[in-house]
């Protein structure tokens, strides 16, 4: 024969006893169905109070560690701005030619991660390396500027852009050809970037056609020739005379 059970005798009327307390505010007076509603909530959370303190929990801890991450990062990318700052001020009392500007800059580089700062600082790397005459390198950072652009999309394209133009300068054409497919990608369609993307797709026709694909640079001129704008359409005229000349070019070859 089991045990009686004092414990479990006790429970189990105060169970009983709550749930006919449960019953009677059901049923008792005249309740609207959002006061039912409400009242089962509250029988279902003092059941199961145990796990709802612990989920309560859960959730504050989870939120306190977002907001926290959120402010230490914010914290960081202040720091950073201000460890640039410092950085532009201190090599702008060197010499142009200094080759200690370079070494200080990359190293900046490699010991912060914060988007601003790391961009601000490629950026005069980019032109330091332009200055010099070092395509290759200035594509480099241009290319790494680009990717680590995620909006607006426009500034995206413009740093691609610059980077096909190194590129070509730097004797690559085929990853110029490449780095111009991306700018054009990220403004295709947009009307208030029709100027820009004129001069894209003509930069893309003329390097497959240097490239030997006349097929494909005939196609990307004719887009040119499509394009159009009301506002803007005297800017459009120059891009489109050098695409006709070329397309006739191409096509007497």
């Amino acid at each position: 024969m089991a045990k009686f059970d004092r414990k479990k005798f006790r429970d189990s009327l105060q169970q009983n006893k709550q749930e006919q307390e449960f019953e009677q505010d059901l049923e008792g007076g005249d309740k609207t169905f959002i006061e039912k509603f409400l009242i089962k909530i509250a029988h279902k959370i003092q059941e199961n109070r145990i796990r709802v303190l612990f989920s309560l929990a859960f959730i504050f801890v989870v939120l306190s560690s977002l907001i926290a991450i959120g402010e230490y990062s914010k914290f960081r990318e202040k720091q950073a701005i201000l460890e640039s700052e410092k950085l532009e001020k201190k090599i702008e009392k060197l010499p142009e030619s200094d080759p200690t500007k370079l070494k200080e800059m990359e190293g900046f580089l490699q010991e912060h991660s914060s988007k601003s700062a790391t961009l601000r600082i490629s950026k005069q790397i980019m032109d330091i390396h332009i200055k010099n005459g070092e395509f290759q390198k200035a594509s480099q950072y241009a290319e790494k500027i680009a990717n680590s652009i995620e909006t607006p999309k426009e500034l995206k394209a413009y740093f691609y852009y610059l980077q096909g133009n190194f590129c070509e300068q730097a004797g690559d054409k085929k990853l110029s050809l490449e780095a111009y497919k991306k700018a054009e990608e990220q403004i295709s369609g947009k009307k208030e970037m029709v100027i820009m993307n004129s001069w894209t797709l003509f930069q893309i026709g003329r390097l497959k056609f240097e490239l030997g694909d006349k097929e494909g640079s005939i196609s990307e001129l004719k887009k040119v020739l499509e394009l159009d704008s009301e506002q803007l359409g005297f800017a459009l005229k120059q891009p489109k005379l050098m695409s006709t000349y070329l397309i006739l070019k191409i096509n007497k070859g």
